[in-house]
């Protein structure tokens, strides 16, 4: 079953990353509404992957519990692994994408899963 996360969590990764930019559904506006988008979300790659946008993180850490995956886990989850490009490239379009699919709630709970999954290094300088 964990094998099943780790493909479901990949897949999403991959169309996410696929179809994410700034500005998605074409608002030109900083700030837009999402109620005021009407058909511009309904007829965008939005609604095709929502569950990507909504569960994908819920699947990692399902993968990761299960302790014979340390060495996969290195690889999505290690500096320029799967999950580090991914936010280093899209957080903000991902977060945008929350936002107009009115489900911003999912990116907290994304945000609190990934703070048990994914290893932080802190840098050795002086805050």
């Amino acid at each position: 079953m964990s094998e099943e996360h780790y493909h479901i969590m990949g897949r999403s990764i991959q169309a996410m990353s696929a179809v994410l930019r700034e500005d998605i559904c074409g608002l030109k506006e900083p700030g837009a509404l999402a109620s005021e988008a009407g058909d511009k979300i309904s007829n965008s790659p939005l609604m095709r992957i929502e569950y990507s946008y909504c569960y994908w993180a819920n699947h990692l850490t399902d993968y990761v519990e299960s302790p014979s995956r340390v060495q996969q886990l290195g690889s999505i989850l290690c500096d320029d692994g799967m999950i580090h490009t991914f936010l280093q490239d899209h957080l903000l379009h991902w977060l945008e994408a929350l936002g107009l699919l009115k489900k911003m709630f999912k990116a907290g709970q994304a945000m609190r899963l990934l703070r048990f999954v994914v290893p932080v290094s802190l840098s050795q300088g002086k805050f």
